[in-house]
């Protein structure tokens, strides 16, 4: 590959280059978090369905310069195609291409196309020392370690959790996984919606300890600031109700929002 500054040109991945995309995803992110070839090749039939986009970039000859994966963000066991968060998951250059826009060419066009699937928020996990160039890309970066909790319009799919209760009446409480190899979680907004409310917390790597503190994370926000209470759904209210350890004072501010589950 030349060292001259390349062209760049972005397009959405095609099945053509799978062994590109696979190979630096190997190479920059280890094996176990590359795609396998079925997995790319699904992606790329279902991506607008999905709403997962990868971008590729080549140069005006053709040769590969790198690659970024875009995806919903994960809730429980569902991706949540409609919901606000994207999750931008890996983005690589190859390292003849590095410091001449690739990566940074990339990541606009994930997010102009993340904006267009109907995100309001991006946001990717990475370790310490790319966070930097992030910031100078526009993201707002959090302390390492520190992860989010969150609650978002309700949504069709918010249905499937509870199919017993109102339509309508729960949505859950998001968190983003904290990992060990990506620490730092930055975030950037795509458009002027934001969720109902949001907490930050020193986030756990096991997950159902992590999930806890999201929960501890999001009525403590509500304790402090009763008024934000109102964006609760009346089925997770009475959910955080019977939850142990829930504080009296949190309790009594739930209490007039929440229906019976029983």
């Amino acid at each position: 590959m030349t060292t001259e500054s390349p062209e760049i040109r972005l397009r959405a991945a095609a099945p053509s280059d799978a062994d590109d995309v696979i190979a630096l995803s190997i190479e920059t992110f280890r094996a176990e978090h590359a795609p396998s070839q079925r997995a790319f090749h699904e992606r790329q039939a279902e991506w607008r369905e999905g709403k997962s986009p990868t971008v590729v970039a080549r140069n005006g000859d053709g040769a590969f310069l790198g690659y970024a994966f875009s995806r919903p963000n994960q809730a429980g066991v569902f991706e949540r195609t409609d919901g606000q968060v994207a999750v931008l998951t890996q983005v690589a250059v190859v390292p003849d291409a590095r410091g001449r826009g690739v990566g940074a060419a990339l990541v606009s066009r994930s997010l102009t196309t993340l904006r267009m699937l109907g995100y309001s928020i991006a946001s990717a996990q990475m370790q310490a020392d790319v966070a930097p160039w992030y910031a100078r890309q526009g993201w707002t970066i959090y302390p390492p370690g520190h992860v989010k909790a969150w609650i978002e319009p309700h949504i069709e799919q918010d249905d499937d959790w509870h199919p017993d209760l109102p339509a309508g009446s729960f949505s859950p409480i998001l968190t983003i996984n904290r990992l060990p190899d990506f620490p730092v979680l930055a975030e950037i907004q795509l458009t002027n919606d934001k969720p109902l409310l949001e907490a930050f917390y020193p986030g756990a790597l096991d997950e159902d300890s992590n999930a806890r503190r999201g929960l501890d994370a999001i009525a403590m926000h509500v304790t402090s600031k009763p008024s934000d209470s109102r964006h609760i759904p009346p089925a997770l209210a009475a959910m955080m109700i019977a939850t142990s350890g829930i504080p009296a004072d949190l309790r009594a501010i739930l209490e007039p929002l929440a229906i019976d589950i029983s």
